[in-house]
Order: structure tokens, then C-alpha cells, then sequence
């Protein structure tokens, strides 16, 4: 078929993107969120061409993180932050232990096992968490047996992410870890973090799906054209950018084919 540029209004597009962002928000992957997501866009199809849509799920684990927090004992003003993705959670009062900077986790080579035993470490990120050096440093950190783990970290400070997408997402089970924005451990840098804390770390792990939702038109040609676009987002994220726009404009391509 011949496309008139003309044609497309972006009204469809613009529709869907309010919808996904505005009335669903945050759709983490294997979420209840996600899931009605992946309906509507199913429900958006069906309108199109009912007997061209499908919806395939598969098993997929979801991690819900209820809440993060580290104070220093006895009265100290609690940092909160998040859990990090499938992390193990605390005893109903939290546990304690002595403060311990690391510093860079590049440094944790130079660190021997009695100076964070069953202590509270508290580790510094400049960069994206997401490199493979920093997650082979953390398993160094976790051989060491600290009682838990609070990353201080100072990239992206309006959404530190604490789903590292990995294929070993078992990492943070071992041991009970938080991560803090930036924004808030710049209140908090020149904090010695000497003296006994106490770190409370409560969330659980969901059997969720992973939805795939397919809509097919058949043309005159041998070759298939694949169309995709993301609904899913990462924590606390309505995304907005990434992808409810990718999927309005998919959306109304769909709606005009």
C-alpha cells in the first residue's frame, strides 16, 4: 500500500502515550502494571483486527520492594533508598551493625575479610551499576560476609535503578542490599558512618509474566516487515520517553495499515 505521510494525525499516538504513563505509570516487567499494559495494547489491536491479534505470556519473576532504610544508632535521621532487585529481606526490626566506608568498589581487593565481617557497608557508585566489572566486584564484596549493603550512588540522580536486567538477577539475594540516589546521599556525603547502624530492608519476590502482544497483516509480498516497540519500564519510571511513545506511534502505524 501506498503511505500518505499526511495521514498519520498523531492523535491515536498521543492517546496511548497518556494512557500507558498517566493512568498505568510504572510497568515493571512481570508486574501487574505490565500486565494490564500488555491488555490494552491487546485490546488497541483487537480494534484494528481481531482475528490478527494475540497475546503470549511466559513465567517471569517479579521483585516488589516495599522499603529501604539505613540510621545510625541510636537516633540518627534514616536514608532512605530502595532495595535492590530480588535483594534478601531484613528481620521485622531490621538489622545492625558497625558502619563501614568502603569507598570506590573498585577498592575491595585491598580489603581483608575481618574489616567488613557481619558489618554494615556502605560502597560508592560513580558510574553506571549496570558494568560487569562492578557485579564481579560486588560477589567479591558478598564473599566477605558483611551483615548488608547500602550503594551510595551518585549516577542518575532522578532514577537510580535498582533492576540490574542481568541474567544472574539472584546477585542480591545473598545479601540484604539498598541503593541511594544521588540526591540524597548528597545530604549525607560527609557522613563518617563510624559507630553502629541499623539497616531495615522489606520486599518480596512475585511470580509474575512476561507478556508479548502480536499483531500480524498479511501483504503481497514473500518478505515480513517486524514492528516493534517496549511497553515495559523500569522501577518508579511512568516512561513517558521509554517506550509509551515508541508504542503510540506503533499503535496508530497499526490503526492506519
Amino acid at each position: 500500500m501506498e503511505f500518505d505521510k499526511d495521514i498519520f494525525e498523531g492523535k491515536e499516538a498521543f492517546s496511548v502515550l497518556k494512557f500507558l504513563s498517566d493512568e498505568i505509570g510504572p510497568r515493571v516487567t512481570g508486574s501487574s502494571q505490565e500486565d494490564k499494559a500488555a491488555k490494552y495494547i491487546l485490546s488497541k489491536f483487537d480494534e484494528y483486527n481481531k482475528n490478527k491479534s494475540s497475546i503470549n505470556t511466559y513465567p517471569h519473576k517479579f521483585y516488589s520492594g516495599k522499603e529501604a532504610s539505613v540510621a545510625k544508632l541510636p537516633d540518627g535521621t534514616p536514608i532512605h533508598g530502595k532495595p535492590m532487585w530480588m535483594t534478601k529481606s531484613t528481620p521485622g526490626k531490621g538489622i545492625e551493625g558497625n558502619g563501614f566506608y568502603l569507598g570506590s568498589i573498585n577498592q575491595i581487593d585491598e580489603i581483608p575479610l575481618v574489616t567488613v565481617q557481619d558489618k554494615i557497608v556502605f560502597i560508592f557508585f560513580s558510574r553506571d551499576f549496570l558494568e560487569p566489572e562492578i557485579f564481579t566486584n560486588l560477589k567479591k564484596l558478598y564473599r566477605l560476609k558483611p551483615g548488608g549493603v547500602v550503594i551510595l550512588s551518585n549516577y542518575n540522580s532522578e532514577a537510580t535503578r535498582s533492576d540490574p536486567f542481568i541474567e544472574d538477577q539472584s546477585i542480591f539475594a545473598q545479601i540484604p542490599t539498598m541503593i541511594v540516589p544521588a540526591n540524597f546521599f548528597s545530604k549525607h556525603k560527609d557522613h563518617n558512618f563510624s559507630g553502629k547502624y541499623i539497616l531495615k530492608i522489606k520486599g518480596m519476590t512475585q511470580d509474575g509474566k512476561l507478556n508479548n502482544v502480536i499483531l500480524k497483516h498479511e501483504g503481497t509480498r514473500k518478505e515480513t516487515i517486524i514492528v516493534s516497540a517496549h511497553h515495559d519500564t523500569v522501577e518508579y519510571c511512568p516512561g513517558a520517553r521509554d517506550n509509551a511513545s515508541g508504542i503510540g506511534v506503533l499503535l496508530e502505524l497499526a490503526s492506519i495499515i
